[in-house]
């Protein structure tokens, strides 16, 4: 299922939510695990790193009320489903984060 796909059915399933504003809480979720992972130095933190790229794969659990809540963090996830929904996936990912470039098919949660 791809997001387009999901948003709409997600809004039917759960009228009583809002997707803009749990994607919005989900967002906020993962910009935290990483704001607080360099709050100390290794071996209990990360170092931050503005020339370091990765990619994660985010498992979470929404209750009742839209709260996100993280499962799991997975560095270097298998991609083969997305690429497969989006064939431009791998090249917009390298591009955002090698090449600095914006792309509508990306988004930044980094700033927000």
């Amino acid at each position: 299922i791809t997001c387009e796909e999901f948003i709409p059915l997600f809004d039917k399933q759960q009228q009583h939510l809002i997707w803009a504003n749990v994607q919005e809480n989900i967002f906020s979720m993962i910009r935290q695990v990483f704001e607080r992972a360099i709050l100390k130095k290794p071996p209990c933190g990360m170092l931050p790193c503005h020339r370091s790229r990765a990619m994660y794969a985010i498992d979470l659990m929404l209750d009742e009320s839209g709260q996100p809540y993280l499962l799991e963090m997975n560095f270097m996830p298998d991609i083969e489903r997305a690429c497969s929904y989006y064939p431009t996936f791998m090249d917009d990912i390298c591009r955002t984060l090698f090449l600095d470039e914006s792309n509508s098919n990306v988004i930044d949660i980094s700033s927000k």
